[in-house]
């Protein structure tokens, strides 16, 4: 099912630093461009980095997440890698693996989870753009038909596996939700998708309210990295930016180490492309589309035929993404197994309210979030099993 003929991957030699490591990743064939090991609280995380070419020539920077020290012929592991995308213009460390506390990913590989994080084109760790050469600007679209297929094809080429778990924050759910409604050759590699603070309908959201003033200030993009460090420095500790904080994070459920590790690290520039796909169709009742306005990222029609588990995660607290998004792109799939919830003490399901980032390193996402993902993970890892065709009398 593979087709990687425009799709080069790029992964050099493990260092030194970690030759013991490597000698032992060596019998599975695995090789890295960097690594490193840690001992935390819930056990050994090792670290592992690659890099992939998109088709059109940008290099993605991928981190491969797993405890080196489970022997897998005598331990009992899930079957199916999970995938983590983050969202828009954000660095998938800082939204799944903030800090040791405060680390999705390492609760995940703790249950013996072999965890790949993506950064997209022009985030994170990934190939940076010039900001004033529109020749290196995209769109989401270009996520969506370069960035998902180069790293998903890596990831099942890497494992050996033939369907991943799809956990995508904000953007990375939509994507999720693309793949699935497009029904191309890569659909079937989703195993379960877990859509956290993300949903294909923008409508209440904060950016919905102020869409005329935001196209009127982003006609060459909008510098959010440079703008968030500056939040990030005073995160916490100045009243006056509540108001800010809480577009990204219900602020008092982010301790001031991780808000500042966030807001400091996390955001990359957004092209004008970007925002204008988001502004001219996210908003809308037909929610997020192709740039062309084309093809629509959650297609009723088409995801009614999917049979593919959903969660769904949302915030009541959620300016970017709000729940009723959330809820109504899960309540479109014709799965028989979907599921969404809406964490807010009004629904008794968290103490605190969530916002867009806290819903993954809030100080009680641990607690409160995290045991829906790693529930709904368990009950779909196992194989499916062929159904018995009826025969029509």
């Amino acid at each position: 099912m593979h087709c990687i003929a425009d799709i080069e991957f790029a992964i050099d030699d493990a260092s030194s630093s970690c030759s013991s490591v490597t000698k032992s990743l060596a019998t599975h064939g695995r090789r890295s461009s960097g690594c490193s090991t840690e001992l935390n609280a819930l056990g050994f995380c090792q670290r592992d980095e690659h890099s992939v070419m998109t088709s059109d020539g940008w290099r993605l920077h991928i981190t491969h997440v797993y405890d080196p020290t489970v022997d897998s012929s005598v331990t009992s592991r899930p079957q199916h890698p999970v995938l983590m995308i983050p969202g828009l213009a954000s660095s998938a460390e800082h939204t799944f693996d903030l800090l040791p506390d405060f680390s999705l990913v390492s609760v995940l590989v703790s249950r013996g989870y072999d965890v790949w994080m993506a950064d997209l084109r022009g985030n994170g760790r990934s190939q940076r753009p010039k900001m004033f050469d529109r020749s290196t600007w995209w769109t989401v679209d270009d996520h969506f038909h370069k960035d998902v297929p180069a790293v998903l094809e890596f990831v099942l080429v890497q494992t050996g596996a033939k369907q991943v778990h799809w956990i995508g924050h904000s953007m990375g759910g939509m994507l999720a939700v693309g793949l699935l409604s497009q029904q191309g050759r890569l659909a079937s590699a989703i195993r379960s998708i877990t859509l956290v603070a993300s949903g294909c309908f923008g409508r209440g959201s904060w950016h919905g309210v102020l869409r005329p003033l935001i196209n009127h200030i982003t006609h060459y993009g909008f510098p959010a990295g440079i703008i968030c460090q500056g939040i990030g420095a005073f995160a916490g500790g100045v009243a006056a930016l509540w108001a800010l904080e809480a577009l990204f994070y219900w602020p008092s459920n982010m301790t001031v180490a991780a808000a500042k590790r966030l807001m400091s690290g996390c955001f990359g520039y957004i092209p004008v492309g970007v925002i204008k796909q988001f502004m001219g169709s996210l908003n809308t009742e037909e929610g997020l589309t192709s740039y062309d306005g084309k093809f629509r990222y959650a297609d009723p029609q088409a995801l009614r035929a999917v049979d593919v588990p959903v969660l769904g995660l949302n915030g009541t607290w959620d300016l970017f993404c709000p729940a009723t998004g959330g809820r109504r792109t899960v309540q479109m799939f014709g799965s028989s197994s979907k599921q969404f919830v809406c964490l807010g003490p009004e629904y008794g399901t968290s103490k605190s309210h969530y916002g867009h980032f806290d819903i993954v390193s809030g100080k009680y996402a641990a607690e409160e979030v995290y045991p829906y993902i790693t529930s709904w993970l368990e009950s779909h890892d196992a194989p499916l099993q062929p159904v018995q065709a009826q025969q029509v009398q």
